[in-house]
């Protein structure tokens, strides 16, 4: 999926409740059937570190969380094996992206 261009649709994301108010940075909201707010696909930069991998409907997907803004996002182990050789002490700088696959999202690099 390198090298390809970002897809032409919204992504669901949702934020952190905080004595029941919504605050905090924006997350990646992989069950967008929840209350979600939709945004148009974008590119950012950003630096993510590993925390960790979740299992979801029919997905396996590696959490990434950016330090500068504390957004977490979740990534496909196909896109992540793409990037697997630049990690470094377990975080990767790079510009990405959202992609779908079927009814779920997540991020790949845009390289």
């Amino acid at each position: 999926m390198a090298g390809k261009n970002k897809g032409n649709y919204q992504i669901p994301f949702s934020q952190t409740m905080r004595n029941g108010v919504l605050s905090g940075p924006y997350h990646l909201d992989s069950y967008p059937e929840r209350h979600s707010v939709w945004k148009d696909n974008y590119e950012f930069k950003a630096t993510l570190v590993l925390t960790g991998y979740s299992r979801g409907r029919s997905a396996a997907r590696m959490c990434l969380l950016d330090q500068d803004t504390g957004s977490e996002y979740e990534m496909f182990l196909t896109d992540f094996c793409d990037i697997l050789e630049d990690i470094v002490h377990g975080a990767i700088t790079g510009t990405w992206t959202f992609c779908k696959r079927g009814m779920n999202y997540g991020i790949r690099m845009v390289k």
